[in-house]
């Protein structure tokens, strides 16, 4: 049975690359958090509302079997300024 997946995003993510993961994983049986710094809720490039159930220090690299990453430039490039985000991104790789 699947367990919990993780959506790390943020503002200006591209709305397609949000919606179908986070649905497409639940429809699987994943119980799904999103989080994005602040636990803001943010706007995608169309006007998708993305609005996160965690913030990025509640976040435990255990906790989660799937991690993505949606992309869009300019979600990316506020991430990718984040070193906790990295660090996260790096421990969920190792």
């Amino acid at each position: 049975m699947p367990g919990k997946a993780l959506i790390l995003t943020g503002r200006l993510v591209q709305d397609h690359e949000y919606i179908y993961p986070y649905y497409r994983l639940q429809e699987d049986g994943y119980e799904v958090d999103v989080a994005v710094r602040g636990k803001e809720t943010v706007q995608a490039i169309i006007g998708v509302r993305v609005e996160p159930t965690k913030d990025i220090p509640e976040l435990n690299v255990d906790d989660y079997e799937v991690l993505v990453l949606p992309g869009g430039a300019k979600a990316m490039e506020y991430m990718r300024q984040d070193q906790e985000i990295l660090d996260f991104i790096a421990m969920f790789h190792a």
